[in-house]
């Protein structure tokens, strides 16, 4: 018993939208590439509002939804009430039993990224930059999984030291290496 080993702590990875292209365009199946035994993977409740309804990206929408019924994938809305000036489907909070707690890392994060909100209320309901500040305050205590090159919250927040791993598709397909293996390099190098 004494050289028993426990096993490794699953790692929690939010996934964020522009990794379903990635995926998609290279027929990787996330459920084999992150197993479940090692993988929690997640998306926030913005991401979800993000996915393409637009009747051109019907694959990928197909391929999103498919993957996170097998996959099990969970979206994890932050704690709160309804908005009664939100449209309907389009609340962004989970209640008893469904949200989460916004830590103070993560509430502070989002304070210091607001400046970078938009305005114009997208026909997902969110508004420009509302989606990239969720899953880059999540990367305080998780791992956020994107392929965006733009200067913004996820950008900040892998400036900031927190568990951002961008996925760039030519280092990627250059490394040779597996998803899992390539994240792993990556959270280790940070």
């Amino acid at each position: 018993m004494a050289n028993e080993q426990q096993p490794a702590a699953k790692i929690t990875l939010y996934i964020d939208n522009m990794v379903w292209d990635f995926l998609l365009a290279r027929e990787m199946d996330i459920c084999v590439e992150l197993p479940p035994t090692e993988w929690s993977l997640c998306m926030t409740r913005e991401a979800e509002l993000e996915i393409p309804i637009s009747p051109e990206k019907a694959d990928l929408k197909a391929f999103i939804k498919n993957t996170m019924d097998r996959c099990g994938i969970e979206i994890t809305p932050y704690f709160g009430f309804g908005d009664p000036s939100a449209g309907p489907g389009i609340q962004l909070y989970g209640g008893w039993g469904i949200g989460h707690w916004q830590t103070r890392d993560e509430s502070t994060f989002i304070e210091e990224q607001k400046s970078r909100l938009g305005t114009k209320v997208r026909p997902t309901g969110l508004l420009p930059n509302e989606a990239d500040i969720s899953i880059a305050a999540r990367a305080v205590h998780s791992v956020v999984l994107s392929c965006e090159k733009k200067a913004g919250p996820i950008k900040s927040a892998k400036t900031q030291g927190a568990m951002v791993v961008l996925l760039d598709p030519i280092e990627f397909d250059n490394s040779g290496q597996s998803l899992a293996a390539f994240i792993r390099a990556k959270i280790a190098a940070r």
